[in-house]
């Protein structure tokens, strides 16, 4: 039984030793897990960065921060632009119009832990890009375009970068496109009343190209026209005609009439538009200021204004011989 007891502590001695031996050869993974384990321990900045990843200048900033282990005490901020920190920039988010395009943009952060353990870090530098150009409105003139109005696309474009802006348009009439028009004209031999017509315009900068726009108007009643000259004196007795010739270019019907001053007696015949009066002059000069209207189908109207002047007759008599 003694001896027995005896190779039992010895091998515990054995076994202990065995142990203490192992303990004493160094486990490099395990160096490095505890060595990790004590960086989130403790609070470690593992990455700082920018966002958005392609900055332009229409967007702000922010930091992309990744820690690990202890929330710090505090965190500050400084924004370095071209090489130099920009004053009063130390906050999380740099705001656009701080920066325009070609700038070289990177960001240093310092965590500050309990116990008063400090850490600093940048993130890489960032190239603001181009930013696209964009349509602001697009309108036409005229606003209330005729058939025989040609129609202007009006479009108030901008640009991030003051960089130049040119567009693009794209015409179509009823849905159809046409082709051979890419100006910011339409002239009007291509649509009539009623004709739904649509321009689509792209912007670019030379760099990049911009979201599209549409604007769209229907082509409205054109008012008829009255293309006739009236005689403007009268010096004979008899009988006075005006025929009015006007044209309307919706091809509608037109019905004529007057208004204002007219002679008493003056007529007009309202779908053929001659005027007739007995003329019958009097003792002094007089004159009749009054209108000719001349309606389509649609109600649109022209007026011309008319004036007669009448004037008597100049009797000249001899000297008695």
């Amino acid at each position: 039984m003694k001896s027995s007891n005896r190779f039992y502590r010895f091998a515990i001695v054995l076994m202990g030793l065995a142990i203490l031996g192992c303990s004493n050869q160094p486990d490099q993974s395990k160096g490095q897990a505890t060595s990790e384990s004590e960086g989130f321990a403790t609070g470690k900045i593992h990455s700082v960065s920018i966002l958005p990843e392609n900055p332009t200048p229409e967007t702000a900033l922010e930091v992309d921060l990744f820690m690990g282990g202890d929330k710090p005490e505090r965190l500050s901020f400084q924004w370095i632009r071209n090489g130099s920190p920009v004053p009063g920039a130390i906050d999380r988010l740099f705001p656009r119009k701080s920066f325009k395009k070609g700038d070289f943009i990177s960001v240093q952060v310092q965590a500050k832990w309990s116990g008063g353990k400090t850490q600093t870090a940048e993130s890489e530098t960032v190239v603001i890009g181009n930013s696209a150009p964009y349509v602001q409105s697009v309108s036409f003139e005229p606003a209330a375009a005729g058939t025989n109005d040609d129609l202007k696309a009006v479009v108030r474009g901008s640009d991030q970068d003051a960089d130049r802006v040119d567009f693009f348009y794209a015409w179509s009439v009823n849905g159809s496109p046409v082709g051979d028009q890419d100006g910011p004209v339409l002239p009007s031999t291509y649509y009539q009343r009623d004709d739904e017509v649509e321009v689509v315009v792209t912007p670019t900068d030379g760099t990049d190209v911009g979201k599209t726009v549409r604007g769209n108007i229907k082509i409205a009643n054109t008012a008829p026209e009255i293309v006739s000259t009236p005689p403007e004196t009268i010096m004979t007795q008899g009988i006075y005609t005006y025929a009015v010739q006007a044209q309307d270019a919706d091809g509608d019907s037109i019905r004529f009439s007057l208004e204002g001053n007219t002679p008493e007696g003056m007529t007009i015949d309202p779908k053929t538009g001659l005027v007739k009066w007995q003329v019958k002059l009097p003792d002094e000069e007089i004159s009749y200021e009054f209108e000719v209207l001349a309606e389509d189908s649609e109600g649109e109207t022209y007026s011309q204004t008319v004036t007669l002047r009448l004037v008597p007759q100049q009797v000249e008599v001899s000297p008695t011989q």
